[in-house]
């Protein structure tokens, strides 16, 4: 019997406190990959921005200083779970930064 897959994902947030936005998410299995980057409401810290690469300039993304496509957070957590069902099982989520 085929065991369920193990998913690994990680988020990229606008600071390290409860309350702070997603900005990327990120996911990895042997089968498949995912990865988005979310605009986000709230402004990110200077620090973390820096430390990450992700910068917002007014209604753009960037990720060390090249524009890249973004969704809005509904979107983006939307599509995560879709890309979660095409798996043939359950898969097992490990994350990171959750």
């Amino acid at each position: 019997m085929k065991s369920s897959p193990l998913v690994v994902f990680d988020l990229e947030t606008t600071s390290l406190c409860r309350t702070s936005d997603i900005v990327q998410i990120a996911a990895y299995s042997e089968e498949k990959k995912f990865d988005t980057y979310v605009m986000p409401y709230k402004p990110m810290s200077p620090e973390l921005s820096a430390m990450i690469g992700i910068n917002v300039d007014g209604n753009q993304m960037l990720y060390n200083k090249e524009r890249v496509m973004h969704k809005i957070q509904f979107q983006a957590l939307n599509d995560f779970i879709i890309y979660l069902s095409f798996f043939s099982k359950k898969p097992i989520l490990v994350g990171h930064n959750i």
